[in-house]
């Protein structure tokens, strides 16, 4: 063994500085009988180069180094270290040796990892691992199947960590398949494929605004079968989603009753709030007048029926019958229209006029008396129920006290009538020769009360707007006290007492 031979392997353990077996110099006989000089085998991805006549390909002749010679053959290497990407561009990697040692037999593994290969700075072949990519195994992304840019003619496709992609499509499946681009950071982060912080919905065609910001995508979002994948065979439909018109996501509950954009009357905020300023119910069967105007939709249509087919024809379609069939026998059937309007329940137009087409004509001052005075509560039958409409008779007394407490009874053939008129109480049309006592003299001037009055304080007590006709007053000592103080009640045959005199 020859010392300068020696030293050449020598110095080429104190240049990788490893604590590796470089081989050492063998002297083998040749089948031909010369002596062949070598280190050590080759590689088995270099073994093609083994022998004396191949070392210049690799080696300089006179100091026995590896030459510049690698890039002639690993050319992909050579132009990534031209455009100065990877691993290799960097300074400090661009002599092969550094990390590439040869001649240590068939099996060696090629490539040298300064501690380990999972403590290998990926950022230094200018991809940084971020998130879930720096906890994966290195074999879980440089692998065959990702291998885009890579020649598989200039090396071991299996072996190798040079070919792969910087986009995330080199590696994963595309879950959009090409609906949203390639650029997919722009809407998800190295950490987790959902949630995708990115993304905002604004920017699409269809901006989120109301409760369809609160909505799952997956309900306008549908999973669609894809038959070019086998591997995935879904995938999420984001691309040509019908937004033109709400029914392509939401079922027409009108059913088709409606020509109008469901935006003219509805908003994004709730279905159930309708923008009543949008719809025109004038163009509907039913315009809406008066305090209908202001009534909410929910009222006449309830949530759940259909909103068209609501009777209308007649105001109890909506209403109950405040009257409870009291005017069901008049000629209209009862029909509201004939008091009330629109505008309001109270007051009621029905004036006089109709009202004299009734069993009580209204005259005198009937005319200035308000509906509930005859019709209200006070006179309802029975209790429960709210006015009165339907009497058994007209007569005065059905509404009126007698203030005659029944003594007129006997004069009044046709009732209060027969004294008294609509126009007035107080005025009376009484003809008193129909008594017993015919109204002569100064007797025909005399007020009613003036006779009637105080036979009435007499025997109804504070009672001073009650007139009480009594039996019996037609003497004159009945009403007037004797101004002879008796004097010829001897001479008539007659007694004071038996006269009823005061005495």
């Amino acid at each position: 063994m020859r010392t300068g031979r020696h030293g050449i392997a020598m110095r080429g353990m104190r240049r990788y500085g490893r604590t590796i077996v470089l081989g050492i110099l063998l002297l083998t006989p040749m089948r031909e009988g010369n002596a062949q000089l070598s280190p050590g085998p080759l590689s088995k991805a270099h073994e093609s180069l083994e022998g004396l006549q191949n070392c210049t390909q690799c080696h300089d002749q006179n100091q026995g180094q590896i030459a510049k010679q690698c890039l002639s053959c690993h050319m992909f290497m050579r132009d990534r270290i031209a455009r100065g990407q990877g691993l290799h561009a960097n300074p400090e990697f661009r002599e092969c040796e550094t990390c590439h040692v040869e001649h240590q037999g068939r099996d060696f593994d090629l490539i040298w990892w300064d501690g380990g290969e999972k403590a290998f700075d990926h950022a230094r072949a200018g991809y940084r691992l971020e998130g879930a990519h720096a906890r994966q195994e290195c074999r879980a992304c440089h692998q065959p199947k990702n291998i885009r840019r890579f020649r598989p003619e200039e090396s071991d496709s299996a072996r190798t960590f040079l070919g792969l992609d910087t986009s995330c499509v080199s590696c994963h499946t595309d879950e959009h398949r090409g609906q949203l681009g390639a650029a997919c950071r722009d809407c998800h982060t190295l950490n987790a494929w959902k949630p995708a912080p990115g993304f905002d919905h604004s920017k699409t065609k269809f901006v989120l605004t109301g409760r369809h910001t609160i909505t799952a995508c997956d309900k306008c979002h549908a999973t669609v079968a894809d038959s070019l994948s086998a591997a995935d065979p879904t995938f999420v439909r984001f691309a040509k989603v019908r937004h033109d018109q709400c029914t392509a996501c939401h079922t027409d509950v009108h059913k088709g009753r409606f020509a109008a954009a469901c935006e003219s009357c509805h908003n994004t905020d709730s279905w159930r709030l309708t923008d009543r300023t949008k719809f025109d119910h004038s163009k509907t069967a039913y315009p809406l007048l008066g305090r209908h105007a202001a009534v909410t939709c929910d009222r006449c249509h309830p949530a759940g029926q259909p909103r068209r087919g609501v009777k209308f024809e007649r105001c109890r379609d909506c209403h109950s019958d405040f009257h409870k069939g009291a005017f069901a026998s008049r000629d209209s059937a009862g029909a509201c229209e004939e008091c009330h309007s629109v505008e309001g329940f109270t007051p009621a137009s029905f004036s006089a006029e109709p009202h004299n087409r009734t069993e009580f004509i209204l005259a005198g001052a009937h005319l200035a008396v308000g509906c509930r005075s005859c019709h209200g509560e006070a006179h309802a039958k029975p209790p429960s129920q709210p006015l009165r409409f339907v009497f058994e008779s007209t007569r005065c007394a059905d509404c009126h006290k007698d203030p005659h407490r029944g003594t007129a009874n006997r004069l009044a053939e046709f009732g209060c009538e027969s004294c008294h008129t609509a126009d007035a109480w107080s005025v009376v049309q009484f003809d008193h020769a129909r008594t017993e006592f015919p109204l002569t003299g100064k007797h025909s001037a005399m007020n009613c009360r003036s006779c009637h009055l105080d036979t009435v304080r007499a025997s109804v007590a504070a009672m001073d707007t009650a007139v009480v006709f009594l039996k019996g007053l037609k003497d004159c000592a009945d009403c007037h006290q004797d101004a002879h103080a008796g004097q010829f009640l001897a001479s008539a045959g007659a007694s004071p007492a038996s006269a009823g005199l005061k005495t």
